[in-house]
């Protein structure tokens, strides 16, 4: 993506990222508990308030 991402743009991306992220942590051979956590904190922290950070995330992509 380039310029300044939307928060529909965000909505509509994240989902890729965070699926990407998750399997990228699957090398790391993470306990099943530590990765329930680690799931269920990108599937709400991100997502939740104004999406600044996320949001920046995807522009530097």
């Amino acid at each position: 993506m380039t310029g300044t991402t939307t928060l529909a743009e965000f909505y509509v991306e994240y989902p890729k990222v965070r699926d990407a992220v998750i399997d990228h942590a699957a090398f790391y051979d993470l306990p099943e508990t530590q990765k329930a956590w680690f799931k269920l904190n990108l599937e709400r922290n991100p997502v939740g308030g104004k999406c600044n950070r996320g949001m920046t995330v995807l522009d530097s992509v």
